[in-house]
């Protein structure tokens, strides 16, 4: 399928390829598929080949709260919310 023929409202409501965590995952898919071409006999061996290409750096740093930091959060949290985050931590 070209690029050509699918239609721009569909291209706006797609993932943004420039994204990394877009295009590995959109290759591993692509991967997966072409897998069971081959174990139906479509294929005898997959081209995607690239060592790391599903692979992605984290976007940013994890931050990892104390609890007294936690307890804090909570309590500044709607009172509805504030269970769901002491669960979520």
């Amino acid at each position: 399928m070209s690029r050509a023929f699918v239609p721009e409202e569909q291209k706006s409501a797609g993932a943004d390829a420039s994204v990394p965590t877009t295009r590995a995952r959109a290759y591993e898919v692509l991967r997966m598929v072409l897998n069971v071409a081959i174990d139906d006999g479509h294929i005898d061996r997959n081209p995607c080949r690239i060592a790391g290409a599903t692979a992605v750096q984290p976007a940013h740093d994890t931050t990892i709260l104390l609890p007294r930091e936690i307890s804090a959060l909570a309590a500044a949290m709607p009172e509805e919310l504030s269970v769901s985050v002491l669960l979520a931590a």
